[in-house]
């Protein structure tokens, strides 16, 4: 066993990757999420359009498990009258 340092690493270095079939990271949703701070919202409309009321939980899933990757709070999701998801800092 090697007595060396390296592997010992601070907390915030970090890396987690999700696992399973369903590990998809989207690298765009993964940096507008990272710029979003308390008080702003981002619109997510670039990333996947108006969504239909069937494909919302689908969607809201796939927000929350990116949000978890770059946050430490829960997110507060919600879709404008035409779709369009928005999500910011939770309570």
């Amino acid at each position: 066993m090697p007595n060396s340092d390296d592997r010992i690493i601070p907390v915030d270095q970090i890396c987690k990757a999700p696992r399973g079939r369903k590990a998809n990271v989207n690298a765009n949703l993964l940096d507008l999420l990272k710029r979003v701070k308390p008080g702003y919202a981002a619109n997510l409309e670039s990333i996947f359009g108006t969504v239909d009321k069937s494909e919302r939980s689908r969607v809201s899933q796939a927000i929350r498990a990116h949000w978890k990757m770059v946050h430490q709070t829960k997110p507060s999701i919600n879709y404008s009258p035409t779709g369009v998801p928005q999500v910011s800092h939770g309570k």
